[in-house]
């Protein structure tokens, strides 16, 4: 059955990336709104000067890096530093650093927190997300949960891929960074250091990132205020809201093979990324 993953393997980063330059082989300002020319590869910027590579699926352009941004496209900063009681009650636009040294240990490969955010990005509260002065860069946005539910339906119709945690052959294994503990894809993907994904329980469980869109398991901030999950778990931000406490969220397991969403409350910390804004939006 492994063959099967040769259906999609073509479609490797490495593969999208070298399209990707031959198609852009220089990024004019319409993709990075700063102006400046930045990485040889398709990228945007933003407010503080971050790039972040793109990529193209089903006609929709992605990031495809964890937001790093400290300020929102006005150039108002954007609420740091907070306590747990204070993370916990704030209703204002807030992000988090994971700590490269947190209670159960230090993070291997990681010794400072500018090394964390350049690995995974920051933990943005819900509030961040909508914030109508915007998080990510001009001319794109936090993904609907409705956009992401149409990628995930084009992967499963286009590339017989599955969504449920126990498949080998599913959307989260195929999005994910093959950067992992003892990977059998061996060579760059089997690493030590973070950025990378724990050891599965289950070795079938693994990166292949066919997609070009590099899921790194960042972990999460929780509503009281403490860390958790780095290595085994990537979560991230929609902009659709579930309830007056609640909005949706999605997420792929270094465990599973799925990528499949949730509602969870504002006040908890995750990553995100971003789409371009289309025809569509306006």
């Amino acid at each position: 059955m492994k063959m099967k993953t040769k259906i999609y393997t073509f479609l490797s980063w490495s593969v999208i990336l070298a399209i990707s330059v031959m198609a852009f082989p220089s990024c004019n300002d319409k993709d990075d709104d700063n102006g400046d020319s930045g990485p040889d590869y398709p990228h945007i910027t933003d407010v503080d000067g971050n790039h972040y590579r793109i990529i193209e699926v089903n006609d929709r352009k992605w990031t495809a890096e964890n937001l790093r941004t400290t300020r929102y496209n006005n150039g108002d900063p954007i609420v740091t530093g907070l306590d747990d009681d204070e993370w916990r009650d704030t209703t204002e636009g807030a992000y988090s650093i994971y700590p490269h040294v947190p209670p159960l240990g230090e993070i291997k490969g990681i010794d400072s927190p500018q090394e964390m955010v350049d690995a995974y990005g920051k933990l943005y509260n819900w509030y961040a997300v909508t914030d109508p002065r915007g998080l990510c860069p001009e001319g794109w946005r936090a993904p609907t949960d409705f956009e992401y539910t149409i990628l995930v339906n084009y992967l499963m119709d286009e590339y017989d891929l599955e969504n449920e945690w126990d498949s080998y052959y599913g959307v989260g294994n195929a999005l994910k960074s093959c950067l992992q503990l003892h990977s059998p894809e061996g060579g760059s993907c089997d690493v030590t250091n973070h950025p990378r994904w724990n050891k599965p329980q289950d070795p079938g469980h693994y990166g292949t990132d066919d997609f070009g869109f590099s899921l790194l398991p960042a972990g999460n901030r929780y509503t009281l205020g403490t860390h958790s999950g780095i290595g085994g778990y990537a979560k991230f931000w929609t902009s659709s809201e579930y309830s007056h406490e609640e909005a949706w969220r999605y997420r792929a397991s270094h465990s599973g093979g799925s990528f499949r969403r949730d509602k969870r409350l504002h006040n908890e910390g995750y990553s995100v990324r971003c789409i371009k804004e289309d025809a569509s939006d306006d």
